[in-house]
Order: C-alpha cells, then sequence, then structure tokens
C-alpha cells in the first residue's frame, strides 16, 4: 500500500472532526441569543411550557361566552414575567403559603395590573388570611374588568356574610341566578343568607325550589330541615333529616349535622308536649276551681 493511500483514512477523519467541531460551535453561536434571553430572563421558558394553562378553575358560564384569562402567545418579557410570578403565587397558595402567595401576585401585579387571574389569585390568599375587606377590593378590581363572571361574582357574594353583610350577598346571588338562574351553588348560598337574616320562610321557598329538581340535594335538605326547626315545625324538621339520614351518600358531615339536628328537633319536641300538657293541667285545674267558686 502507497503512502497516499495509507494518508486517505486519517485526511478523512480529520474532516469529519473538523465538521462535527464546527457544528457544535455553530449550534453554540447561533443559540446565544436565547441562552442570553433565559439568563436575563429565567423565567420566559416555564412562562412558555405554561402558556395558555394558567387557569385557575374558572366557572364557563360567563354570559359573553369567554374565559375570564387569556394567554396567548406573547413576546413581551414582562408579559411573561407577570405570568411567572403569578404561576409562583399559585404554586405557594396551594402549599398554604399565602402571605409569600401575595407576594409573588404582587410582583405580577406591578407588571401587569389588570390580569384577572391574578388579581383572583390574590383574593383567594387574602381570603385564607380572613382580611375580607382587601379580598372584596380585588374581586372587584377584576369584577371591574369581567363583570358578568360568574365565578367572581359568586366569590365576591360568598365572602360578603363573613363581613355581615347578607343582604349584599343576596343580592349578587340573584345577580348570579339572572345568568345561570339553575345554578345549585348560588342557590344554596342564598338560602343559607337569608336563613342566617332569619327570613326561615323565604329560605325554604329557595330551598323547595332546589329540592324540586334534585330531590336528594343534601344541603337544601339539611337548610330546609335547619329553617323548619327554627320555626318550631318539630315533626317536619324530623322527617327532612331522616331523609338525609337515608340517602346513599359519602358526605360524612352532612348526615353528622341531620343526626345532630334531629336530636334537638326531638328533644325539643318533648319539651313542647310536656309545656302543652302542664298547660291543659293547668286550664283543667283553673277550669275545676273557678267551678267551684261558683257553686
Amino acid at each position: 500500500m502507497s503512502n497516499n493511500n495509507r494518508k486517505k483514512p486519517i485526511l478523512l477523519a480529520g474532516l469529519v472532526v473538523v465538521s462535527l467541531l464546527l457544528i457544535l460551535l455553530s449550534g453554540y453561536f447561533f443559540s446565544q441569543p436565547y441562552v442570553q434571553e433565559r439568563q436575563q430572563y429565567p423565567y420566559l421558558a416555564t412562562a412558555q411550557i405554561i402558556n395558555n394553562t394558567v387557569n385557575l378553575n374558572f366557572s364557563d358560564n360567563d354570559k359573553d361566552n369567554d374565559s375570564l384569562i387569556i394567554i396567548t402567545n406573547q413576546t413581551s418579557f414582562i408579559d411573561q414575567d407577570a405570568i411567572f410570578f403569578t404561576k409562583e403565587g399559585n404554586a405557594a397558595h396551594y402549599d398554604f403559603r399565602y402571605n409569600e402567595a401575595i407576594s409573588y401576585y404582587d410582583k405580577a401585579l406591578a407588571l401587569e395590573p389588570n390580569n384577572t387571574n391574578t388579581l383572583f389569585g390574590k383574593a383567594n390568599a387574602l381570603s385564607n388570611l380572613n382580611r375580607y375587606e382587601e379580598v372584596i377590593s380585588y374581586y372587584d378590581m377584576a369584577l371591574a374588568i369581567k363583570p358578568t363572571n360568574v365565578t367572581l361574582l359568586y366569590l365576591k357574594a360568598n365572602i360578603l356574610p363573613y363581613l355581615g353583610k347578607y343582604d349584599d350577598a343576596i343580592a349578587l346571588y340573584d345577580k348570579i341566578l339572572s345568568i345561570v338562574p339553575n345554578m345549585v351553588n348560588a342557590n344554596i348560598s342564598k338560602g343559607d343568607a337569608l336563613f342566617n337574616l332569619e327570613r326561615y320562610d323565604d329560605a325554604i321557598g329557595v330551598y323547595d325550589k332546589i329540592l324540586e329538581f334534585y330531590p336528594d340535594e343534601i344541603r337544601a335538605l339539611n337548610g330546609k330541615g335547619d329553617a323548619l326547626l327554627k320555626l318550631g315545625k318539630y315533626d317536619e324538621s324530623i322527617a327532612i333529616y331522616d331523609t338525609v339520614q337515608s340517602l346513599p351518600i359519602d358526605d360524612i358531615g352532612a348526615v353528622v349535622h341531620a343526626g345532630e339536628s334531629k336530636a334537638l328537633a326531638i328533644e325539643a319536641l318533648e319539651e313542647y308536649k310536656k309545656k302543652q300538657i302542664s298547660g291543659e293541667v293547668v286550664n283543667n285545674f283553673t277550669t275545676t276551681i273557678t267551678k267551684n267558686n261558683t257553686m
């Protein structure tokens, strides 16, 4: 074999090595702008991955059939950072680190103050810290952007009773029911608000409306039973609690509530009967004395 023939494999191998080096170097240089972006904005890649998934289970019952928050492909670093901070806030929130969550939401809102997703997240975190006045203010900010969003209206309405504003809550439930007339949760909550205002007959009317369509709705049954108990209609309340206890349900708390309330109703009924008997005895005794005095 000649020296030229021996050099050909070596030359080919050298060319392959050089080509590989050129490919690697070109990949490095072409990738530099993106790498620098990630170093300068380390949230960019994460934000792109979660794009169109940042949604906190909002209702689909918007009057305008529009989702509460829509995240589209953004190129603005500010938008991407706001998404990242909101996502971090959500993660902290779900891990019960509410103050930390609020800190992230504040960072997001500083960049994008009208992001309803972030406003919603902060309101919920504040709610878990019992800072109800502030909760209302953030729901109001979100509602200024999405005034007919059923989820926001419902969550705000549910906070108002903690501030003693039952009438305001009922007005919001009515607004919700004008948008979604058969929303069970709004009807239940309205009934509960009426109950807390001691408007027991009105509460029963709301619970009956639900039970007409959903006869096994345990919250409506317990609510109606409690209202009947307050009205002194012990036999009727006991019958309702019996219905709850007979249902094949997994809600242990509801069954326990029915059992405890039934015991109170039975006790109150027995006490009522004793008083009734005592009253009859007194009346009979008084009648006898009156007759003797007239003889």
